[in-house]
């Protein structure tokens, strides 16, 4: 996962890239991080696009809050297949 990106695009521009029926609502930024809320483009069942603000970070599923989970936005290889419980499940859903 990178660790930051830019969205300077106008909320019209984005809405007809994505053919959203309703402008999103968000803050441009140069300096987007892990740990925030993100406008992100999502399908629906229906096919329709929708604009949604989702938390960006793993959050692990011990975890008893998100607070942490600005600490986890990469994995490094010898972290994931180590001695670390938090990629576990993750690798058993991928089938590695």
């Amino acid at each position: 996962m990178c660790g930051r990106y830019q969205l300077t695009e106008t909320p019209a521009t984005i809405a007809e890239h994505f053919q959203l029926q309703r402008l999103p609502r968000f803050q441009s930024s140069y300096n987007i991080a892990p740990a925030r809320k993100i406008l992100t483009i999502v399908e629906l069942d229906d096919r329709s696009r929708k604009a949604v603000n989702l938390f960006w970070g793993l959050v692990p599923s011990w975890s008893k809050n998100a607070q942490n989970s600005s600490h986890l936005i990469n994995a490094r290889i010898e972290t994931v297949f180590g001695t670390s419980l938090r990629f576990d499940q993750l690798l058993n859903i991928v089938g590695v």
